[in-house]
């Protein structure tokens, strides 16, 4: 009974790799693609965070609504050093602090045959280059905080948007 008709099709995938003494990796990819006709909130919009929280699943320095496609490959991966670099800092052994590396990004495109049911709200674009961010962090700050500097690397549509921002997360590992 609906007044659309369309299907989305995801596939996704993740793990962590434990490394030893270099750490571990955490990585995650999904990619997906939507058949058949529908207005631009039914499609894939990029996730964004909108807050100073980092998350590994979203873009922390994307505007909500900023990037909408019809197809899409994201990803993501961390490298978490547990010591590896910090624990040759005396001040920094001390404190247990962890570095961690990270990048994210996604690619896609949109067809046009979305574009005739709804306009794009003032702010968003169809996904057609591909949008990449960095993050520098340190974890394990107190046993609970994570701190990160993310840069994105694109020009945003909004010039009023940072380029460059730090987030905080907090969590607990077992």
């Amino acid at each position: 009974g609906s007044d659309y008709n369309y299907t989305r099709l995801t596939l996704s995938a993740d793990d962590k790799i434990r490394m030893g003494l270099w750490g571990r990796i955490e990585w995650m990819t999904e990619g997906g693609a939507y058949t058949g006709t529908a207005p631009f909130p039914f499609l894939e919009v990029v996730p964004a965070v909108g807050t100073y929280l980092y998350s590994m699943d979203d873009f922390n320095l994307l505007n909500f609504y900023e990037l909408i496609a019809d197809r899409w490959l994201r990803g993501s991966v961390e490298w978490h050093g547990e010591g590896l670099v910090f624990n040759h800092v005396p001040f920094f052994r001390r404190l247990k602090w962890r570095e961690v590396i990270g990048a994210k990004g996604v690619i896609g495109s949109a067809s046009n045959r979305h574009e005739t049911l709804m306009a794009l709200p003032d702010g968003a674009s169809w996904l057609n280059q591909p949008y990449l961010e960095v993050n520098f962090g340190v974890e394990n700050i107190f046993s609970v905080l994570r701190l990160d500097y993310v840069m994105r690397f694109d020009e945003p549509s909004d010039p009023t948007t940072a380029r460059s921002g730090v987030r905080i997360s907090f969590g607990i590992e077992i």
